[in-house]
Formats: structure tokens, C-alpha cells, sequence
């Protein structure tokens, strides 16, 4: 494989480093992580982490940053964005597909006191029954042909000049990979030899 020839995989995954000057006021800053075209359906696994890098300084109230992780799956003629555009009436856990939680005390540093490295290969479904409290579900796989996905990270009030940074990742490897190319003796990703 040439060095100007990408293997297919090669945007199924990222690691970014997004950071937040809050202002007084609550900010959000998005990135997209992932970017999958198969060319077919599939059935794919995936893995999110967040790793909380620091904050530059102690906040003057509560502040609590949100990351929340949205995939844009799609089939044919079709797509579905999971982000909610609703936060009004809709319990935090439905605002997206995943979504990881920091809360700093006033006055508090994140070094010692919180968990700074989170991530999960399963989300809960939002409510399917708004009647029905138990109607979440476990999801540790997702269809599509063509997938996206993007990372927002939202930062309540916490005083002026608190700014924080974090690290996103996002990963996304398909149940059963077998290319059809393979049956003909062409590993054109570089899959041969276990690179």
C-alpha cells in the first residue's frame, strides 16, 4: 500500500482534543470523531472515552460539562440524527445516543477529586414510553451503511475565565468484517500480515 492510499478504516476512529473558555454564560464547542461509508450494511460495535484533561481554574459556583457523543446512522435512502433537540422537557441521559457527566464543586480543582478517564461500549436507550419508566434499553451496536459521529461538550455557568479540556474518542469496528475482496486474494487495506 502506498503511503498516499488509506485503509478503509481509517476515519472509523479519532481521538480529539476539544476545550471550552466559559464566558459567564453556558458555551458548547462540536467535533466531528468518526466518519464511516461501507459501502453495504452492517452491524457495528463501538467504544466512546473521554479523558478529562484539565480545568484553568476553580470555579466560583457548581459547573458541570456535559460530553455528549451523537451518531448519524444510515441506510438507502435514509439516515437518523440521534442528537435531541428537546433539553426542555427530556431527562439528561435521552439528550444523546451517549453522553459523560463531570460536576466540579465551587472552589474545586478536578485533580483528586473526580474520575478524569471515562468510556463505555454500551448505551441506554432514551425513554420508548414516556408512561413507562423501565422502557430503556441496552444498545451495544448500531446499523448502517454510512455513519457519523460527533462529539459536543456543554459547560454550565461556573464563573468567568473557567476553561476546561478534554480528549474524545470515538471508535467503530463492524461486528463480522469479511470483504468480499478477500475470496480473490486482494487485501488491499493492508490486512495481511496483521499490521
Amino acid at each position: 500500500m502506498s503511503a498516499a492510499t488509506k485503509e478503509p478504516w481509517h476515519l472509523w476512529g479519532q481521538t480529539k482534543t476539544i476545550e471550552l473558555l466559559s464566558t459567564g454564560a453556558p458555551t458548547v464547542s462540536n467535533q466531528q470523531l468518526a466518519r464511516v461509508d461501507y459501502h453495504r450494511p452492517e452491524t457495528w460495535s463501538f467504544f466512546f472515552g473521554v479523558n478529562f484533561l484539565e480545568v484553568s481554574g476553580a470555579p466560583a459556583a457548581d459547573v458541570n460539562f456535559r460530553v455528549a457523543i451523537d451518531v448519524l446512522p444510515g441506510v438507502g435512502l435514509t439516515f437518523f440524527d440521534t442528537t435531541n433537540t428537546a433539553p426542555l422537557f427530556t431527562p439528561p441521559q435521552d439528550l444523546s445516543f451517549a453522553f459523560f457527566q463531570f460536576h466540579l464543586p465551587a472552589g474545586s480543582l478536578p485533580v483528586g477529586n473526580i474520575v478524569t478517564r471515562r468510556w463505555t461500549t454500551a448505551v441506554r436507550s432514551p425513554l420508548t414510553d414516556d408512561l413507562d419508566p423501565t422502557s430503556r434499553f441496552l444498545i451495544d451496536r448500531v446499523v448502517a451503511k454510512n455513519l457519523q459521529c460527533k462529539a459536543s461538550i456543554t459547560q454550565s455557568t461556573g464563573g468567568p475565565n473557567i476553561g476546561a479540556k478534554f480528549e474524545v474518542t470515538a471508535m467503530f469496528a463492524p461486528r463480522v468484517h469479511v470483504r468480499p475482496d478477500w475470496w480473490h486474494g486482494d487485501f488491499s487495506g493492508g490486512e495481511l500480515g496483521g499490521k
